[in-house]
């Protein structure tokens, strides 16, 4: 409440300074206090929450939740500077009396030391909570010794009688030029729109910068959305840096992957996490692309066998298999060995998703928004004049939504579409996508630089989940 009490009391203060200055899509620091720009009319500047000072070391920060290994089950991280005598989450439903006790939860705890030069250690905490009570929401605090606790946050468990789901689905978010957080926070924080926020690679730009400092303030950028909303991620090539190891730490996902691949069924989506990094930084070796693969096999194996409880499988991965931006090195080589493997044949990942079908994969790494038709090998399955319904697509639906803003800025296409695209986009957005059941899904791109405006919507429609085929 406290952030939010700041942003209402400073917001038309702010949005006339946004206005004398005329600069959108510039940080701006104000008073020692460092600001984002957006187009969002509800919060044209935000003020991005202050690190603790370094004077009190035990103080929690960089909170954040993610799914455990059910909806029900919600995963509590957050770090300090030096190691704490008793990490503790509590929490409590919201529609309990206020003479309930609290439930609490006793955290892991981790050592995590930054590869600079400075070695840079901080704590990280993981505390579980277990077996929610669905559809509840429920309100829930930190502390380091049990005694002192911070403010308390609120975030609700999904429904499971009930079948909608909604995401938000980004890729390529940086502390500097952050152009989508400003509305998302809108989205989370007052209009309360989604599930779970879903991050598809490429965390601060970069997150081991400056001694880890960089992922520091992002992390703490991020905690009001990702201490309300779980925030689930897969890895980018802008982690790679150390062996990954600040997305190995910083992120708590399901399964025992150190983070790389996992995935959890979120009402009726089987939401499917992979490394695509994994073919691109060989320097690390390679046994990691055989054990992804062969859990991806069995995974989305498993996956068919349960459609009936979730009939959407969803990919997320980092690079795309398809685009049409105008860096040949991604969309050609990048895609093609992603498609088909090492040679032309080894890990590839397009047989195994088509063979199990998937429905929709979301790919990031290019600054821009561009989806396609139902496509396998290279060429459309089932293509109609209808650009904006899918009715039983036989292939994957691609959608790269890496546009969320960051220091480097947009990604530009090539001057001919390619027949697998059907829209493309260069402005600053993210995807809204929501599952309203088994059969029916509606995906929006939404546009920063149109002042929330959705550029492009389509509805996939499925009543036959399944394989696609096994060529």
């Amino acid at each position: 409440m406290a952030l939010l009490t700041e942003l209402h009391r400073s917001r038309l203060a702010l949005l006339l300074l946004c206005c004398i200055s005329g600069a959108l899509g510039r940080d701006l620091t104000i008073g020692g206090r460092a600001y984002i720009q957006s187009t969002s009319r509800w919060l044209p500047l935000y003020p991005v929450p202050r690190l603790p000072s370094v004077k009190e070391p035990s103080e929690p920060r960089n909170i954040h939740l993610s799914f455990g290994d059910t909806e029900r089950d919600i995963v509590v991280t957050w770090s300090t500077v030096s190691k704490v005598s008793l990490p503790l989450a509590r929490f409590r439903a919201c529609s309990a009396p206020p003479h309930q006790p609290w439930q609490l939860a006793t955290a892991r705890s981790t050592k995590f030391v930054d590869g600079g030069p400075l070695k840079s250690a901080q704590w990280i905490h993981r505390a579980k909570l277990l077996n929610l009570s669905s559809g509840e929401r429920y309100n829930y605090s930190v502390s380091s010794d049990g005694s002192v606790w911070y403010p308390a946050m609120e975030f609700r468990v999904p429904n499971v009688s009930q079948a909608q789901r909604s995401f938000a689905v980004f890729g390529d978010f940086g502390l500097a030029n952050a152009q989508s957080l400003p509305r998302l926070l809108d989205d989370v924080t007052r209009q309360r729109m989604y599930d779970a926020i879903v991050h598809v690679g490429d965390f601060a730009y970069d997150m081991p910068d400056e001694n880890g400092a960089v992922g520091d303030r992002f992390m703490q950028m991020l905690q009001p959305i990702a201490s309300r909303v779980p925030y689930m991620t897969c890895v980018g090539n802008h982690e790679e840096k150390y062996n990954f190891s600040h997305y190995r730490n910083r992120f708590s996902m399901p399964g025992s992957s150190e983070n790389f691949f996992y995935s959890v069924n979120i009402g009726p989506v089987h939401l499917v996490s992979i490394s695509n990094e994994f073919y691109f930084f060989t320097n690390y070796g390679t046994a990691q692309l055989g054990r992804q693969y062969r859990w991806l096999d069995a995974d989305l194996r498993e996956a068919n066998l349960n459609r009936t409880a979730a009939p959407w499988i969803v990919l997320i991965g980092h690079r795309p298999l398809y685009c049409s931006n105008n860096d040949s090195r991604d969309c050609d080589w990048g895609a093609r060995t992603l498609r088909s493997g090492f040679n032309g044949h080894r890990w590839g990942l397009e047989p195994l998703i088509h063979k199990y079908g998937v429905d929709l994969a979301f790919w990031g790494h290019e600054h821009s928004y561009e989806r396609t038709w139902p496509v396998h090998n290279g060429s459309v399955v089932g293509k109609t004049s209808d650009t904006k319904t899918y009715t039983n697509p036989r292939a994957t639906v691609h959608v790269i939504t890496g546009s969320a803003g960051n220091k480097e800025k947009h990604a530009y296409f090539v001057d001919k579409a390619p027949k697998f695209s059907v829209f493309r986009s260069t402005d600053y957005g993210y995807t809204r996508v929501t599952f309203f059941n088994a059969s029916h899904a509606l995906l929006e791109q939404v546009s920063d630089d149109k002042q929330g405006q959705v550029i492009d919507s389509f509805t996939v429609v499925q009543k036959r989940h399944g394989p696609f085929g096994w060529n």
